[in-house]
């Protein structure tokens, strides 16, 4: 019996011992003491992938939580009973505003879990930059279909309906404006907290480029008819040709239907082009292999024949167009031989009067040659090769556009370049030097007149030159006179030029592309814009093409 008694009487004093223990401690739920209490905040509406911070302060400690998604967070320091707390919001969550409620009291004997924040997504706008035609009057558009905003001019406009963040948008073209077709580029999509801007172009002109120097493509831009300006790279652009081709030159058919790229590896790349987008597409059987190292292209003012210099082989390959395919069938005869003329020097530029009968070859050489009107083969006119007036040789050709000149620049000699005119018989064909411009030059390798034939602009790609020269054309004699303030700067190595057909602008190809404004009293040429072009990389090849 005393055993038994021992026993109880050694667990009676554990089971008190245990109670002050218990009692000293202030055991209760709360983990945090008789009076102290959780604070927790009930969050709604959080986006996926949204960050959130809230703060809780007791004066005299703080507390935060970071919430990614919604729910009911609990504070991990306790608050005691008595004291005030006060819950802020530290960080709202990128492209929402959150909004708390019963954020701040003071703790009475419970946990309190009234805190509650609501977010709700920012409102973005959704904008357009319309560029292309001057007055696009009649252009309507849509977002989401159902908001519609009437375009009466360019630049950037803002539909009226906000959109929140993680909502989608969608642009599209509910009325065209009178007599073109304009384009949404990349116009869906989800709004991401920011605004939104969506190209619509309505192109008028588009501007394509053989990306040389060793990268294959052909790039391709909506031009603004206002500025000039690259307003946006035509979907799709940079279009491939084919491996290894390094494109020297790209030549569209008087109608832009069709669009054909020679290259070093002897092969022609021949395109479709999209009427509305200027997009281009592959057709059937391209590229042709025609050669060895193809340098430049020319097509006739009908679009029927197209011929290419094969500077490796020194001859002419010809090809008749299919009107409805753009396929390339070999014309009879080709290719036509230029190395017995030249006396083996090789030939590298061709250019074709506006008359559609006379073919030029410039290089080595000033060959002339014959269109015959119905098969496209050559012929060699009497007189050809003509003399190259002192020249070493030729790397641009130009005719003018009322026919009256053949206008080639090229080396004169060590580190000097000039351009040299000839007089055409519109008869035979058959060229007559009649004098030379600057000498100043040291690499002419391109050349451009104007519509009007008043001005002639040789691009100088030398080593430290990096200019444009420009000079005014006599009607009568063709006589070459510099235009005030020549050679103009281009820096970007001009190895093609064009212009517009209105003759306003001039666009200078290289490494990267530049504009200039044409002066239309004086020649003169200021720089509207430089080094655009995203794809370009040696652009050695300019064609400009107005869309119907």
């Amino acid at each position: 019996m005393n055993t038994d008694r021992i026993m109880m009487f050694k667990i009676s004093a554990l089971l008190v011992l245990a109670t002050l223990e218990l009692a000293a401690c202030g055991g209760d739920s709360n983990g945090g003491g008789s009076n102290s209490y959780t604070i927790s905040a009930n969050v709604y509406g959080l986006l996926s992938g949204s960050r959130l911070i809230l703060q809780e302060s007791d004066n005299s400690a703080y507390s935060s939580i970071t919430v990614v998604a919604d729910g009911s967070f609990g504070f991990k320091t306790p608050v005691s009973s008595g004291s005030s707390y006060a819950v802020t919001i530290a960080s709202q969550p990128a492209g929402q505003s959150c909004v708390l409620q019963n954020g701040s009291g003071t703790v009475s004997s419970a946990n309190v879990s009234t805190v509650t924040v609501r977010c709700s997504p920012l409102p973005y706008t959704v904008n357009v930059k319309v560029s292309g035609i001057a007055a696009p009057s009649g252009l309507v558009l849509q977002n989401n279909g159902d908001d519609n905003l009437a375009v009466s001019s360019t630049g950037t406009l803002a539909f009226a309906t906000v959109v929140s963040s993680g909502s989608p948008y969608a642009v599209t073209i509910l009325t065209q404006p009178a007599n073109h077709t304009c384009l949404v580029i990349d116009g869906s999509g989800k709004v991401t907290n920011a605004n939104v801007t969506v190209s619509v172009v309505c192109p008028w002109n588009v501007l394509y480029s053989a990306n040389g120097a060793g990268v294959s493509g052909i790039s391709a831009y909506y031009l603004d008819q206002t500025t000039g300006n690259l307003s946006a790279a035509v979907v799709g652009s940079p279009f491939t040709t084919t491996t290894n081709l390094s494109p020297s030159s790209v030549a569209l058919t008087p109608n832009g239907q069709f669009g054909y790229v020679p290259g070093g590896s002897g092969e022609v790349s021949a395109f479709a082009i999209n009427a509305t987008t200027g997009g281009l597409t592959a057709i059937a059987g391209s590229p042709l292999s025609v050669g060895a190292n193809l340098t430049s292209i020319a097509i006739d003012p009908s679009g029927r024949f197209l011929y290419v210099m094969d500077n490796g082989s020194n001859t002419i390959p010809a090809f008749s167009i299919d009107a409805s395919t753009g396929a390339l069938t070999a014309v009879p005869g080709s290719p036509f031989s230029t190395s017995a003329a030249a006396g083996g020097n090789s030939q590298q530029v061709l250019a074709i009067d506006p008359s559609g009968q006379f073919l030029y070859a410039a290089g080595g050489a000033l060959l002339a040659f014959k269109i015959d009107a119905s098969t496209g083969a050559l012929s060699q006119i009497t007189g050809s090769p003509f003399t190259l007036a002192g020249a070493q040789g030729f790397r641009a050709i130009t005719v003018t556009p009322s026919g009256g000149f053949v206008i080639c620049a090229g080396w004169s000699g060590p580190l000097q370049s000039s351009a040299y005119v000839y007089s055409l018989n519109e008869s035979t064909g058959a060229l007559t030097f009649v004098g030379s411009g600057s000498q100043n030059g040291i690499s002419f390798t391109s050349a451009a007149v104007d519509p009007t034939s008043r001005f002639l602009y040789v691009g100088d790609d030398g080593i430290g030159s990096d200019n444009i020269e420009a000079f005014t054309i006599n009607a009568s004699t063709g006589a070459l006179t510099a235009v005030s303030g020549s050679p103009f700067p281009a820096t970007n190595n001009p190895q093609s030029l064009v212009i517009a057909p209105t003759g306003g602008t001039l666009y200078a190809g290289g490494a990267g592309i530049y504009e200039f404004a044409i002066d239309a009293s004086t020649g003169a040429l200021t720089t509207i814009f430089g080094n655009q072009g995203s794809y370009i990389f040696g652009s050695s090849g300019l064609f400009l093409s107005q869309l119907p």
